[in-house]
C-alpha cells in the first residue's frame, strides 16, 4: 500500500510540474506575441492635407492649404509652418536645413523649417523656372519651361552641370513633381512617374496616381488604385500590398508607417 501510494504521489507531482510548465509556456507566448503586435496611434487632422513628406530622421510633414505642420515620428506636433504661397515646392531632407522653391517669385534656398528663403534663382541657370528640387547639399534640379529642359546647378560652383531636353512627348504633359534619389531623377505627372538617370536617359516610365511617390531603401514607392506598388531601383524586382480606399498618403520607414486620411492619421510602429 505504502508503495502504491508513494506511486501515486509522484504522478500526482509530476502532473503538476507539467501543468505549471505548460502555464509557463502559454504566458511565455501571450508575452511574446503582445509585444510582436504593432502599436497603433491615431492622429485627428482638422484640414484636408494636400502632400505629405518625410525627412531623413523619419519625421511627417503634412502641407495644407495655407501652412505645413510638423509631426515627430511619434505624431506629436513639432511646428507649424504658415505658407504666404500655398504652391510652394517644400522638402524636409534631414530635418533642420530644407529645400525650398517658390514658383511664382522663384526665390529659393535651403533653410530651417519656418523660414522663407529670399534669394531669386538666376536666369543665367533658367529663364521660366516652374519646378525644382535638391540635388546634394550643394545643388538644385530646375525644370525650365522656357527650353523645355532639366538643368543640374551646382550652387557652390555657380554653373549648370548637367543639362538634358524633356522628351517631345511630354513637354505637353503636366510634371508636378520632381526629386533626385540615388542619383536618379524622378519627374511625376497625375498618371506616370519617369525615371531619368543622371544624364538625362529615360530609364522607366511606371503607371501611378497623383503625382505622389516617396522611398524606401533602394525600393521606390507609389499609388495605384487601392495598391501600394514597390519597384527595386538596382535590382528592377517589385512587390505590392493593398491599401484602403479613402487612404490619401502612406509614407514609410524602418520604424513607422503613417497612413494618412482626410480627417486623420494613423501611426503603425513595429
Amino acid at each position: 500500500m505504502q508503495h502504491t501510494m508513494e506511486i501515486l504521489s509522484g504522478c500526482y507531482h509530476s502532473k503538476v510540474k507539467v501543468s505549471l510548465i505548460a502555464c509557463l509556456y502559454m504566458l511565455t507566448r501571450c508575452f511574446v506575441e503582445t509585444l510582436a503586435q504593432p502599436a497603433v496611434k491615431e492622429v485627428a487632422l482638422t484640414e484636408k492635407p494636400q502632400q505629405v513628406y518625410l525627412d531623413r530622421p523619419g519625421d511627417l510633414y503634412i502641407k495644407c492649404q495655407t501652412r505645413i505642420i510638423h509631426y515627430d515620428i511619434n505624431g506629436n506636433q513639432a511646428g507649424i509652418w504658415e505658407l504666404a504661397n500655398p504652391n510652394v515646392y517644400f522638402e524636409p531632407r534631414d530635418g533642420s536645413r530644407m529645400f525650398y522653391f517658390n514658383p511664382d517669385d522663384k526665390t529659393f534656398g535651403f533653410t530651417s523649417f519656418g523660414k522663407t528663403p529670399a534669394s531669386i534663382l538666376p536666369q543665367e541657370y533658367a529663364i521660366d523656372p516652374v519646378l525644382a528640387c535638391s540635388a546634394g547639399d550643394m545643388g538644385i534640379w530646375i525644370m525650365d519651361r522656357s527650353d523645355y529642359s532639366f538643368k543640374r546647378v551646382n550652387l557652390k560652383k555657380g554653373q549648370v552641370d548637367q543639362e538634358f531636353y524633356i522628351p517631345e512627348n511630354l513637354r505637353q504633359t503636366p510634371i508636378e513633381n520632381i526629386r533626385e534619389y540615388q542619383s536618379f531623377l524622378f519627374a511625376a505627372t497625375p498618371t506616370r512617374i519617369y525615371i531619368f538617370s543622371a544624364f538625362g536617359k529615360l530609364l522607366k516610365t511606371l503607371t501611378a496616381e497623383g503625382a505622389d511617390f516617396d522611398f524606401l531603401g533602394e525600393e521606390l514607392y507609389y499609388r495605384l488604385g487601392i495598391k501600394l506598388m514597390f519597384l527595386d531601383l538596382f535590382d528592377g524586382s517589385q512587390r505590392q500590398e493593398e491599401i484602403k480606399p479613402d487612404t490619401l498618403f502612406v509614407r514609410i520607414t524602418d520604424e513607422r508607417r503613417f497612413e494618412i486620411y482626410a480627417d486623420r492619421m494613423v501611426i503603425i510602429s513595429d
